[in-house]
């Protein structure tokens, strides 16, 4: 996110009813009192295009 602050957590959450997911959430200081966040949600196949998205992603 360019030169802002930024960290991001990955969860693996595994049920039997669903399977196994993953959860990529990306927060970001936007300035001093403003934050930000990204959520991407995916099963293992998709997970390579969910990063794709999350990085290419700009803020307004």
């Amino acid at each position: 996110m360019g030169d802002r602050p930024a960290h991001t957590a990955v969860l693996k959450v595994t049920h039997p009813d669903c399977g196994t997911l993953h959860l990529r959430m990306t927060l970001i200081s936007l300035d001093d009192s403003r934050s930000a966040f990204l959520l991407g949600l995916t099963e293992q196949q998709g997970r390579e295009q969910v990063d794709r998205v999350l990085e290419d992603a700009s803020l307004l």
